[in-house]
Formats: structure tokens, sequence, C-alpha cells
């Protein structure tokens, strides 16, 4: 599995300029995001990890994890990260009607409202949207926000360690990197996360939310 980590394909950002995929700055940032959650204990293991290291981070939630686990959510924008739109059932864009599509949105972002959270970011589920879509949320002024470098984490046949050096190298100023704070994902996160935090903030890196 050396193809990890996948870096999002160029001509997509020429194609549809509005994709963000880096946030280029001076102060030598980078942008982790968490998607998939909020879980117990493991998005917990990720906020006392990013406390570790000063870390802010972007969290890319569920509406239907956030209606199961408000706490845990109320605990990400107590410790001041940024929180973003993923739909309320991870629901894939080639698979729903625009209209479906974003019913599902719009209740995730009520969601977030009664909790507090008044968000204009948006992830797309596995990274799939249409060029309508892609319009659409524009409309509704939503920054879609996808990545530079995704882990992997997700993919249980892959060496965390050897992964988590190859970002350590490739990243740069201004990338922004997928993890999943999710049970499925938890095996190599746990190992993965530590790695990189601790690598490239020994490289100088800061770790920022996205706005």
């Amino acid at each position: 599995m050396s193809f990890y980590p996948l870096k999002f394909p160029k001509i997509l950002t020429y194609i549809f300029p509005n994709l963000i995929t880096e946030i280029p700055n001076k102060q030598n940032q980078v942008f982790l995001t968490f998607d998939d959650g909020p879980t117990p204990e493991i998005t917990h293991f990720v906020l006392d990890l990013l406390d570790k290291h000063n870390a802010k981070a972007t969290f890319f939630c569920i509406g239907n994890n956030i209606e199961k686990y408000p706490e845990i959510l109320r605990e990400i924008k107590q410790k001041k990260h940024a929180v973003g739109n993923h739909t309320f059932q991870h629901d894939d864009a080639w698979k729903y009607s625009d209209n479906e599509y974003f019913k599902s949105i719009e209740k995730t972002r009520k969601i977030l409202a009664e909790n507090g959270v008044a968000s204009h970011l948006f992830r797309p589920p596995f990274g799939r949207l249409t060029p309508r879509k892609i319009r659409l949320l524009n409309r509704q002024n939503y920054k879609i926000v996808m990545w530079r470098l995704i882990t992997g984490d997700y993919n249980r046949k892959i060496n965390a360690g050897k992964v988590a050096n190859k970002i350590i190298k490739q990243t740069k100023s201004g990338d922004v990197i997928v993890f999943h704070d999710s049970l499925k994902a938890f095996d190599k996160l746990k190992i993965m996360l530590p790695l990189i935090l601790a690598g490239l903030s020994k490289k100088g890196f800061v770790f920022s939310k996205i706005a």
C-alpha cells in the first residue's frame, strides 16, 4: 500500500478552483482535519493529543453522530477547534439527488446550530461531488474543504509508521491533511497521529484550524 498518503488530483483544482486543498500562509501553518466523528473515546484521544502539542484542528462531523454525542461536539467547541459539516449519514453525493443531498447537509447544519456551532465549512464524504453540487454549495456560501494529503488511516492494510514518515517528509506549509476519528480508523490513527504531530512539530510547523 505504498500509494498512501493520497494526494488530491491537481487537475481538479484547476477545473474547480473553489475546492480548498491548501491554505497558503507565511506562518508555516498546516491544517489537520478529522472526518466522521464525533466518536466516544476516539475523538477524546485526538483532543487530548492535540492539547499536548498545543495544536488546533478542524473536525468534519456527521450529523447523526452529533445527535448521539452532543457533549463531544461541545468539547470540541470548548477547546476552540473548528467544526465543519460532513452530511447527516456520510452520504455519497454520487448516489443521491441534489434535493436529497442538500436535505442531509441542511439537517446537519441545523443540528450544529442547535449545539451552538455556526459553520460554513463542508467536506463531502468519500471526497465525492458533482459539478452541479459544487455550484450549489458555492451559492450557499459553503467553503468546500478537500485535502492535499489523505492519510489512509481507514485502510487496515497500510503500514501506519511508514505512511506517517512519508507525510512528515511531504508536508509543506498550507497543506490540509485528512485523518478520521472513527472506529474503523482508530488502529492506524493511534499510531500515525502521535508520530505526525511530533515530526511536524520538530520541523517547525504550526497546527491551525480552518476559518
